[in-house]
């Protein structure tokens, strides 16, 4: 509530004042109106003054006193009212005091001219009153009643009753002036200012703010139709104009489409007090519907014209005693016959399609039955070219007193065209109808009162209504409470109006979810031009929505971002117009902002690379292609700096750009630092082609080494053969001269051939085994180094079951599971994936803890061009430094109770390498542990063999 200081205006007034807002919210009273009131003023202040001074709205005083305030408010003009009663509450809630009050009000207005308050000056005359009722009685003096009575307390009083009753017929008429049934309208000055309109005129012209306009700003589209000429010749001339039948064209509202009407009206000039027109009154009817009825009624007889004259109707008699036809020269051109032929009734009927006649009689029949006279019928027609024609039958049967026909007289009009019509518009909603079954939007129908007639599946299944209810389901509480009025207020304005509509709202789906729909409509139209409805396509834009309002907060944050990093962030417009830069930007070129929006940034950019750079960034603008390209920025320094320039589009749902946003990054540094990259490469590449060779030889060496160290261990395990059998005779020797005569073996000879020969061979035959499994897995890493690698797609989960099989035994002799998870698959060397895979899992069952259940899991995930595959189990666990030692040549972690040479391990760390991956461990004692292979996705076909 605006704060009036209304004590510091009024409190020095002896005359009661209060102060109303134009809701009769008292904001102010003076302390004399509080005297005369008995109140207190925080009793009155905020609150209504039919709340603050209650009294019942039936009473005359009521009606007088809130009449006045209504008066001021509507005519902006001060009303007086020279007595009314009025009881006033008396303090501590001690009843009310009837008591007598004359009052003035007085609109106050603001510096823009706009009422903003009524000011009421009230005068206690109670005292007054009560001596004019005491005059009335015997007594008081005459001369006392004549001081009392005067003749101004009388005039007032009379004015007052006279200004009553004119209120009341002002009323009146004005309730017959809103209610009549043609538009009427009061025009003031010679500029035609609206000072009345009734509702049907405002309804006419689609708009209610005229009052108070000129024709020319009220009514815009009038202007250049003539009417405002016209009200200027009636105007100047003093003479009514009366129009019939005016095509006028209006607006719907303002800024709308045009419609066309037609009018019947008068524009009546009317005199002021001095006989010169001072305003015109214009009073008519709207019968745009009676011009299209009779516009539609001379159409359709100037049809029936032209379909007799074309010969499309014919006139024919049949006698039904002679069985003999007289016919219109219309009836045989109709029948396929020359004008002027005269073909027989027997000629005629030979040309009946089959079955048609014996139809056509049942039908006079079936009328005969019913009493009536008058059949109509549809058969079908031969023409002699053997075409097949539709004729339609209309006849009336003239009956003989036995209630048997005499005479049928009748005509016959050619409807094969109607027929082919129907046809093809049966043909159509059949299509439309499988159409719109099997769209993906919603579509519905409606008829002239917006109920539906049609909803397609998709919209069916939506609200959950089953087709054969469609007719009797009402839609409208399925829209939300809140989107209500807005929606029904388009629907009903453009069912008014046969005119298009769009809206957005709320309606809730078969689930109870409500989802935002938009709905495009149009309206329908028979084939006379009459409205049917509407029809209209509904679209769930839910998530298009959410992703407007997700996309606004995302380019807020966006904006919070890029002022927090160090990157230079832009954006532009779609057509490449540049109208953002982040702070970094002006940091970093030191330019004043806004300087570089538009084209100017280009000439940031090192001279020798701003045509480049242009040509890139228009063929990204064109395909919409993201922008990438490195150039030479003007650093604030003056230096030109290398930056990578980088822009991606933003798209809405349908694809098309919004927005692009890009990047530029200061790689100077790294450009100078790749070029001592490539530098570094080089020799790197060359220092890499040593080790190739180096790596080459070593192989070739360890299969030279192995080769013949195989010979001599050969002559070894042979020689160890012939000990064994020597030793085998040795002992038969010694066991018989045992058994002979003990005496001659000597405790040495039994400690030799008992223990030491034995001990010695077994040694030796141990030795030559290991000696010959190392030199096996030496020459296998020699062949796997170089072995040719042969990509094949592999599908890993089949390829880790074969190797789950293979360890089955093991698991279940050491009531182990191996789980296999998720892995993604790859292209890969079959072998060398079994080699590694086989190792790992072999190794994970071989070291699990006998004192648990063991579990093994071997999972993958997909990291685009790698994949990362782990083997976990929870078995010994091996320590720290342990890690790289067990992926050595004949190294091994822990204790010794397995068999194995120390080579596996080393072996799969090769071949992992050779696929261009890595292998990893991680552990800890007692737990368990993890090996991580991470490969390339897909290995080149161009492998070299080691």
């Amino acid at each position: 509530m605006k704060t009036i200081n209304f004590e510091a205006l009024f409190s020095a007034s002896p005359n009661p004042y209060v102060l109303l807002d134009l809701s009769l919210n008292i904001v102010g009273v003076n302390d004399a109106y509080l005297k005369v009131t008995m109140r207190e003023r925080e009793d009155l202040v905020g609150r209504n003054m039919f709340e603050a001074f209650p009294s019942d709205p039936d009473t005359p005083s009521h009606r007088q006193l809130r009449n006045s305030f209504e008066k001021v408010i509507r005519e902006k003009l001060a009303d007086h009212i020279s007595i009314i009663e009025y009881a006033i509450p008396l303090p501590n809630g001690q009843g009310f005091e009837e008591r007598f009050w004359s009052a003035t009000h007085t609109p106050l207005f603001n510096h823009a001219g706009e009422m903003t308050f009524i000011l009421q000056h009230t005068v206690d005359v109670t005292e007054l009153q009560r001596l004019r009722v005491l005059t009335r009685s015997s007594t008081v003096p005459p001369v006392h009643s004549a001081l009392i009575e005067t003749d101004m307390f009388r005039r007032a009083q009379a004015v007052q009753e006279t200004n009553q009753a004119l209120t009341e017929e002002r009323q009146h008429l004005r309730g017959l002036f809103e209610q009549a049934p043609g538009f009427m309208a009061a025009l003031s000055g010679p500029d035609h200012v609206f000072t009345m309109a009734n509702a049907a005129y405002l309804r006419l012209v689609g708009r209610d703010d005229i009052v108070g306009k000129p024709v020319r700003q009220a009514l815009p589209e009038v202007v250049d139709q003539g009417f405002v000429e016209l009200l200027d010749h009636v105007y100047d001339g003093g003479q009514p104009f009366v129009g019939r039948s005016i095509r006028i064209l209006l607006a719907a509202r303002p800024g709308g489409t045009p419609e066309e009407h037609f009018l019947d009206f008068v524009y009546q000039p009317l005199l002021g007090p001095d006989g010169m027109v001072s305003g015109i009154f214009v009073q008519g009817h709207d019968v745009t519907e009676q011009k299209r009825i009779e516009d539609a009624l001379r159409a359709s007889e100037a049809r029936l014209r032209l379909a007799i004259d074309a010969g499309r109707m014919a006139i024919w008699e049949l006698d039904a005693a002679s069985d003999t036809l007289v016919g219109s020269p219309e009836l045989y051109q109709l029948l396929g016959f020359a004008p002027d032929a005269q073909p027989s009734i027997e000629a005629i009927r030979a040309r009946y399609y089959p079955g048609e006649r014996e139809r056509m009689q049942a039908a006079a029949r079936d009328v005969m039955a019913r009493g009536e006279r008058f059949v109509e019928v549809e058969f079908r027609y031969i023409w002699p070219d053997e075409s097949i024609r539709w004729l339609l039958l209309r006849a009336e049967m003239k009956l003989n007193p036995d209630g048997t026909p005499s005479k049928i007289v009748g005509v016959a009009l050619d409807i094969t065209e109607r027929k082919r019509s129907q046809e093809a518009l049966r043909e159509s909603e059949q299509r439309f109808r499988l159409v719109a079954e099997s769209a993906p939007v919603m579509l519905w129908m409606s008829d002239q009162l917006g109920k539906c007639v049609y909803l397609n599946r998709a919209q069916r299944e939506f609200w959950g209504v089953e087709d054969a209810d469609v007719q009797d389901f009402n839609w409208g509480p399925t829209v939300h409470l809140d989107d209500q009025e807005g929606l029904l207020a388009s629907l009903t304005r453009a069912m008014q109006t046969h005119s298009t509509f769009t809206t957005e709202a709320r309606f809730q789906r078969s689930d109870g979810e409500y989802r935002i729909i938009r709905s495009d409509a149009q309206p329908r139209f028979g084939s006379e031009g009459e409205f049917l409805g509407m029809i209209g396509v509904n679209v769930d834009i839910t998530e298009a929505r959410q992703a407007e309002k997700a996309l606004q907060e995302s380019e807020e944050r966006f904006r919070v971002i890029a002022n927090s990093i160090d990157q230079l962030i832009w954006a532009t417009q779609p057509d490449g117009f540049h109208d953002y830069y982040n702070q970094r930007w002006y940091e970093y070129t030191g330019v004043p902002e806004g300087t570089t929006d538009g084209e100017g940034w280009n000439g940031m950019f090192h001279s020798d690379d701003q045509d480049r750079a242009w040509g890139v960034w228009r063929r990204c603008l064109e395909t919409g292609e993201p922008y990438h390209i490195e150039y030479r920025l003007r650093h604030r320094s003056g230096e030109y700096r290398w930056v990578l320039g980088r822009a991606q589009p933003l798209r809405d749902s349908t694809g098309r750009i919004v927005r692009w946003y890009g990047s530029c990054t200061d790689i100077h540094d790294l450009k100078q630092a790749q070029e001592e990259t490539r530098r570094l490469a080089s020799m790197l590449a060359e220092r890499v082609a040593e080790l190739d060779e180096a790596n080459e030889e070593i192989q070739r060496f360890a299969y030279i080494v192995s080769h013949d160290l195989r010979a001599p261990l050969v002559n070894v395990m042979g020689f160890t053969s012939e000990l064994e059998a020597a030793q085998a005779e040795v002992e038969r020797f010694y066991r018989q001269v045992l058994g002979k005569d003990p005496h001659l073996v000597t405790p040495e000879a039994r400690m030799a051939i008992e223990m030491d020969l034995p001990e010695a061979i077994g040694f030796i035959r141990s030795s030559t085994v290991k000696m010959d499994k190392l030199i096996n897995a030496i020459l296998k890493l020699s062949r796997q180094g170089r072995r040719v690698l042969m990509p094949e797609p592999l599908s890993m989960r089949q390829l880790l079951e074969a190797q789950c099989q293979s360890v089955a035994h093991q698991l279940h002799g050491r009531g182990a599971e191996l789980l296999i998870e998720a892995v993604p698959n790859l292209t890969s060397d079959r072998l060398a994936i079994e080699q590694i895979f086989g190792n790992l899992i072999d190794n994970a069952v071989k070291y699990l803890d006998s004192s648990r259940p063991g579990q093994i899991v071997v999972r993958g995930r997909d990291h685009g061009v790698s994949v990362q595959l782990e083997i976990e189990d929870n078995g010994r666990g091996i320590a720290p430094q342990d890690f790289e030692r067990i992926f050595d040549l004949f190294r091994r972690s822990g204790v010794q109770d397995q068999q194995g040479e120390g080579i596996g391990l080393a072996h799969v760390r090769a071949l992992v390498r050779r696929l261009g991956g890595t292998i990893t461990v991680s552990s800890r004692l007692g737990e368990g542990s993890t090996f991580t292979v991470v490969l390339p996705k897909c290995i080149s076909m161009t492998s070299e063999a080691a």
